[in-house]
């Protein structure tokens, strides 16, 4: 547990540093793709995902993040080192 809590912590201070960053393309892609989403949720400070739990305004705009969903309905920026899922580790 406490693993999942230090690198969603992580996901989190990476998108509200801008370090990482995804472009606003792809930002705006990997939203289109997780509006429909069934995981899509409403919270208390903004939508997340079901599945492992990530805030989704944030998780799209770091670059090394990818959809926990399987098959991912978006990966991480290619050419970008990536662990998967920074709350779950793409395991969910």
């Amino acid at each position: 547990m406490y693993a999942r809590l230090t690198s969603g912590i992580t996901g989190v201070a990476k998108a509200l540093a801008g370090v990482d960053a995804a472009s606003p393309e792809i930002e705006g892609l990997r939203l289109s793709k997780c509006e429909p989403c069934e995981h899509n949720q409403p919270g208390v400070l903004g939508r997340y995902c079901h599945l492992c739990g990530c805030y989704i305004d944030l998780k799209v705009k770091v670059a090394s993040e990818q959809c926990p969903d399987t098959p991912p309905r978006w990966k991480a920026v290619p050419g970008v080192k990536t662990g998967g899922c920074s709350a779950c580790g793409g395991k969910k």
